[in-house]
């Protein structure tokens, strides 16, 4: 028979990731509503770089216009 106590860090980790979701969550809906990204400066030229390369789609294909978007982001390990 298991202890609902023999693995706690589990479960601990799970509401981690909860939390950590509903934060995302909330961001991604408060960018949507056009809030402004994080005022670092690294974020506001990124956002000005993309905002260049969305501004002149109609002069890319699409798999130039997709690459120069994934230019500015970071896979975060």
């Amino acid at each position: 028979m298991l202890n609902s106590s023999s693995h706690p860090t589990i479960w601990k980790f799970i509401n981690a990731l909860q939390k950590e979701e509903q934060v995302n969550r909330m961001k991604i809906e408060q960018y949507v509503a056009g809030m402004e990204p994080p005022s670092k400066k690294i974020y506001k030229d990124r956002s000005a770089k993309i905002k260049k390369i969305c501004l002149d789609y109609d002069n890319r294909t699409i798999e130039d216009y997709l690459r120069g978007i994934a230019h500015n982001f970071q896979l975060q390990i």
